[in-house]
């Protein structure tokens, strides 16, 4: 006994342990959440000194794992390492907080944007940009949308790279966050520059501050749109390439070869040929044979110019080709195919799930009606023998009227069901009938429900037979419209067939080829004409059309 308590004991204090852990670590997590922003440097450190012996499960796990990889993305270490974030990425593929989800959305398309894998960088993005529209983090949405936009100028789609650049620039105005609004600026100017918006480029890019580290490169590009306009102020381009190259920015070779080109418009051409024999030595590509082109046009040169231009437009089929390959549009529409995909498939599912529910619903229903029809038919029955048996006339009176009053009851029980068994009847045919023309997904459907779908739809689609599985089902509804109803027309008959079943409006109007609006019209009038007609069978027409 003693020894089953020290077991019980040494139980209790492990979980103790365990959860006093636990507990530690969550709030060891909470607080590197809250350096990464004001101190990534300090989240980084944090991060690194958490025991990961503690992370006992799979939501702590991910939970590291997310906040890790942010630590390392907000100190400026760019990495390409999966691993990082596969415990976030399994669980919060379909768990955990809608800001967590997001987040990990993100810095799994920043890792395959990294990797270049940039129409797959795009999905993640965009699945991290809808999640994000359901909490309130600005500074998340304009990130999403810089990488969205970002993503699209690797795809050369110049189009959408400003139209998310805008979006960028105004969640982080949301945000007052001058560094990152500033940032915002010089990628919309740039994104402007793309789309040969040269005015509105040169305009953003001259809000740069001289304090700011991306000062160099805005007169780099503000060089760059005067020489790329149709008609450049030359004398410009090279005050601002020069100034640019002083304050030590990063000129790419094409850039090179734009100021050449801008020197030897502007008259300095010993400078220009300086510029392009140091050049010689690096390869060329389809940016720099453009200007190597115009270069030599300018010059005169025709022959070298030509030689040129074939280079240029050789290189520019292969160039055309990689862009294709690569091309945003693809990743953007797998995207939302894959979401109108499952949207459609749930839509399926429930459509089916209630198809489903009211057969059984009908089936009991059906079953109850036949059970209390034969108890009232044994009621008739009873009535008769006792009739015959009883021969004081007061006697039977009195019988007579307790058992009329019992049946009276029941009498009122099926119509009760009946009313019952009519609406659930007509509500499946409404909800099969929506599905005319449409694919089932026959994988979530049980065979007999298949079959008995199929079935419907197939009659449904004749006309003839629909009127058969009324009159059958429904004590010869159809028969008793055309008997007291001789001059309808054919095709009134197989409305009001659509009618009876239950059909809606709008699946009506598909199957016969109308206007919902002329359907709903056409029903109210036919539906006043019999009800207002004189027939015996007025309440039971009340009861389809009422």
């Amino acid at each position: 006994m003693r020894r089953v308590l020290h077991t019980i004991r040494l139980c209790t204090l492990a979980l103790s342990l365990a959860l006093c852990s636990c507990t530690g670590v969550k709030r060891e997590l909470q607080n590197v959440d809250c350096l990464l922003f004001s101190n990534p440097d300090s989240a980084l450190v944090a991060i690194g000194q958490i025991d990961t012996s503690c992370l006992h499960t799979k939501a702590l796990r991910a939970k590291y794992s997310l906040l890790q990889t942010m630590a390392i993305d907000r100190t400026g270490i760019d990495t390409t390492d999966y691993r990082l974030l596969a415990d976030a990425v399994r669980y919060y593929k379909s768990r955990g907080s809608v800001e967590d989800r997001s987040r990990t959305a993100f810095y799994q398309g920043r890792l395959l944007f990294n990797n270049h894998e940039y129409n797959k960088a795009l999905q993640s993005f965009l699945a991290a940009l809808q999640l994000a529209e359901g909490f309130d983090n600005d500074w998340l949405k304009g990130m999403i949308c810089t990488y969205i936009a970002m993503t699209y100028n690797e795809n050369h789609n110049n189009t959408d790279e400003l139209k998310y650049h805008q979006k960028a620039y105004d969640f982080f105005v949301q945000t007052g966050d001058s560094l990152y609004i500033e940032s915002s600026v010089f990628y919309l100017a740039l994104a402007s520059h793309n789309n040969y918006l040269f005015d509105q480029s040169d305009s953003l890019f001259s809000t740069i501050p001289l304090s700011s580290r991306q000062y160099p490169f805005a007169l780099l590009y503000i060089a760059n749109n005067e020489i790329t306009r149709q008609h450049p102020d030359t004398e410009r381009a090279v005050r601002f390439f020069a100034k640019a190259k002083d304050f030590g920015a990063p000129f790419t070779l094409d850039m090179w070869h734009q100021y050449a080109y801008a020197l030897l418009l502007n008259g300095d051409t010993v400078e220009c040929d300086q510029l392009l024999s140091k050049l010689k030595k690096y390869p060329q590509d389809v940016k720099t044979l453009w200007w190597m082109f115009k270069i030599a046009k300018e010059k005169g040169n025709i022959n070298q110019a030509l030689d040129n231009l074939i280079e240029y437009c050789d290189k520019t089929n292969v160039y055309i080709k990689d862009m294709l390959t690569q091309s945003s549009y693809k990743a953007e529409s797998e995207y939302y195919s894959k979401l109108s995909e499952q949207a459609d498939l749930k839509r399926s599912k429930a459509k089916l799930i209630s198809i489903i529910s009211i057969l059984v619903a009908v089936l009991i229903v059906l079953s109850i009606v036949s059970i209390n029809q034969k108890r009232l038919m044994n009621l008739h029955s009873k009535l008769e023998d006792l009739q015959a048996s009883y021969y004081n006339a007061h006697d039977i009176a009195t019988v007579i009227k307790k058992e009329l009053e019992e049946n009276k009851s029941q009498e009122n029980r099926i119509i009760e069901l009946r009313s019952s068994y009519v609406s659930m009847y007509r509500q499946q045919f409404a909800s099969i009938g929506s599905l005319y023309k449409k694919s089932l997904p026959h994988s979530i459907m049980p065979e007999k429900v298949e079959l008995y779908v199929e079935e419907i739809l197939s009659e449904i689609e004749s006309g003839e037979k629909i009127e058969e599985r009324l009159n059958r089902d429904l004590d010869n509804i159809m028969r008793k419209i055309r008997d007291d109803f001789p001059d309808f027309s054919p095709n009134t008959y197989r409305f009001l067939a659509y009618v009876v079943a239950g059909l809606k409006n709008t699946s009506i109007a598909e199957i016969m080829g109308e206007s919902t609006t002329a359907i709903s019209t056409r029903k109210s009038r036919l539906k006043q004409l019999i009800l207002n007609a004189d027939t015996q069978n007025h309440s039971f027409y009340e009861l389809f059309l009422g």
